[in-house]
């Protein structure tokens, strides 16, 4: 087929999993000869200074100013009619709202939303709301098996379309990790959120000085509950050991400094940063509650304990800080040719392709 125009939507370019992912997925399909545009439901964020050249004059702000500004309803609108897309791919639950509606009144002729997320509907007036979107969707896509199974569970799309596309990130040159720290270093990166459960990670620490087992926790990432996670080092009396980095932009460089990448989240989808953890040949130590334990089924080093479970978290790190380095390599080795074998962003951006292009074909 010819190629196409597609728009990829997101709430803003803050630095964040989803975020990231329609970033990647926006430059992996445009070097695939598609036509295609970024627009941001707000403005800019840190997230911009990662945009290659390629983008240059492909990417919309929309300026909303506020949870209720219904102002940009007309400016999404008018940049819709202006690009006339083939496609419009909405990402999280704010591009869902305002420009699913937006892109069909602007005659789009097929709408898609990636549902990243298996927990953001903590509000009772959410599930109506989205169900009543999903109803001017040619098709949801969920990022993980878990992320499909919740949208299920929760009726989200009846009679939608739901496709499972996994995650992908650019497997280009990015460094290895050595995997030789001494003491063991513990890195994780992520929006620092109670959801994300750093809090457990760095009780788990705790336990490891009680018991003479001496690691560095690494925590990348900015959020909500940075006031609260520092003044849990300090009470816990960890700051030699515990290290809140805040943002960080280069995370493929940070993660290779990890000997070990731990997701300790209480509910999760398929996380860019446990993706880019693998591609570094990280082991990984997982939570259950969500898509975190795919890659270990698909074949990548590590484990799973339940969510919440300080005690659990504390009792693999300390096995994995008693291997020798070669014990490491092979499983780090593992997650990395998981990575390579199955999260190739050029991959999945071909996997998106080949649903637009199935959508716009007329039944048979």
């Amino acid at each position: 087929m010819k190629p196409l125009r597609i728009v990829q939507v997101v709430p803003s370019f803050v630095v964040g999993g989803a975020e990231t992912f329609a970033l990647a997925l926006a430059e992996a399909q445009l070097a695939a000869g598609h036509d295609v545009h970024l627009v941001s439901i707000k403005d800019g964020g840190p997230l911009t200074s990662r945009f290659s050249h390629a983008l240059d004059g492909r990417v919309w702000m929309m300026g909303k100013r506020s949870r209720w500004d219904a102002t940009v309803l007309d400016r999404l609108l008018k940049t819709f009619k202006r690009l006339k897309p083939d496609v419009v791919n909405t990402h999280l639950f704010t591009s869902l709202a305002w420009a699913s509606v937006t892109a069909r009144a602007a005659g789009v002729p097929t709408v898609v939303h990636t549902q990243h997320e298996v927990h953001d509907d903590d509000q009772w007036y959410l599930p109506p709301i989205r169900q009543a979107l999903a109803r001017g969707l040619d098709a949801i896509v969920g990022c993980s098996a878990a992320t499909v199974e919740d949208v299920h569970r929760r009726k989200y799309a009846p009679g939608i379309p739901v496709e499972l596309i996994e995650n992908g990130v650019p497997l280009g040159d990015r460094p290895r990790a050595p995997l030789n720290g001494d003491p063991l270093v513990v890195g994780t990166v992520g929006r620092l959120v109670p959801i994300k459960g750093q809090r457990f990670l760095i009780d788990a620490v705790g336990l490891l000085r009680d018991r003479a087992t001496h690691v560095r926790l690494v925590i990348a990432g900015d959020g909500e509950s940075m006031g609260e996670l520092t003044e849990q080092v300090r009470a816990l009396k960890l700051g030699d050991r515990v290290t809140l980095l805040g943002r960080v932009d280069d995370v493929p460089n940070h993660v290779a400094r990890f000997d070990l990448f731990a997701l300790p989240s209480l509910s999760e989808a398929m996380p860019m940063a446990l993706i880019e953890a693998a591609a570094a040949g990280l082991p990984l130590l997982v939570t259950t509650g969500g898509g975190g334990p795919t890659l270990l089924e698909a074949g990548a080093g590590g484990w799973a304990v339940e969510p919440g479970d300080a005690a659990a978290l504390a009792e693999k790190i300390e096995a994995y800080a008693k291997l020798s380095v070669a014990s490491r390599r092979v499983m780090g080795n593992a997650s990395h040719a998981v990575a390579h074998a199955r999260y190739d962003i050029a991959a999945t951006a071909a996997r998106y392709v080949e649903l637009y292009e199935r959508l716009a074909r007329p039944p048979s």
